[in-house]
Formats: structure tokens, sequence, C-alpha cells
């Protein structure tokens, strides 16, 4: 039965990577594709309509950014329970609406917190300031 699970041959020019190093970076690969999909997808960078390499540049660095929030939030979901029931799209959703204000006198204020927002916000072990 094991004759029919098929074979597969790795060629590497690289000299200093033994059997189980090249093996090991063939099968993270699938993470390295997931991530340029979600680059793709989720944070809309299919273009890059840059003129300039500085421009690029800094698009690309924003671009890495993102995409390390975008995993640092699916590994948080994956750990909590509660929002397992949520999309990384779906919590930003919900915490965009929160509204920072600034008054004349240079104090500011968080609008009004919703519930979920609250929970959303305890999850990720993020402070929620007292008025």
């Amino acid at each position: 039965m094991i004759n029919r699970y098929g074979k597969h041959i790795l060629i590497s020019k690289a000299n200093r990577l033994d059997r189980d190093e090249v093996l090991y970076l063939y099968r993270r690969r699938d993470q390295v594709e997931k991530m340029f999909d979600t680059l793709k997808t989720e944070l809309d960078s299919r273009r890059l309509r840059i003129h300039s390499q500085e421009a690029l540049d800094g698009r690309l660095f924003i671009m890495f950014i993102g995409l390390i929030l975008n995993f640092i939030m699916l590994s948080r979901i994956r750990e909590n329970e509660y929002l397992q029931q949520y999309s990384v799209k779906e919590i930003l959703d919900k915490l965009k609406l929160l509204r920072q204000v600034e008054m004349c006198n240079g104090e500011s204020y968080l609008t009004e917190i919703r519930k979920k927002q609250r929970d959303i916000l305890k999850a990720f072990n993020v402070a929620i300031p007292e008025r």
C-alpha cells in the first residue's frame, strides 16, 4: 500500500543544507503561498501603481506590516474561543467604528464602546481606557 503514495524528488543548488532542512523548507512553502494570497486579496495589493522606487519601497513596507498584523490577529483568533466566531475582516469592521474625540482643551476620549467591541478588545488583551 505504501508504494502507491508516490514519491517526491527535491533537487537543490544549496550546498549547505542537509536533507532535513530542505524538506522543512519545502513543507513551509504553503505558508508563504497563503501569505501572498492574503496580500493580494485581503490587503488589496494586486497592483502596485507606483512611479518611484521610494514609493514602491514604502508601499511594500506598509503591506509587510499589514501582513504581520493580519497573521498575529489570526493566531489570536485561533487561541481564543470567543474570537473564533469572527474573521479578521469582521473584527476590523467592528473596531473601525471606534472614534477618538479630542476636545479644545487637549483632552481626548473614545466614543461609546459597544459590548461586542469591548469583548473583542478584552480578548486581544487591549486595555480599555476609563472615562
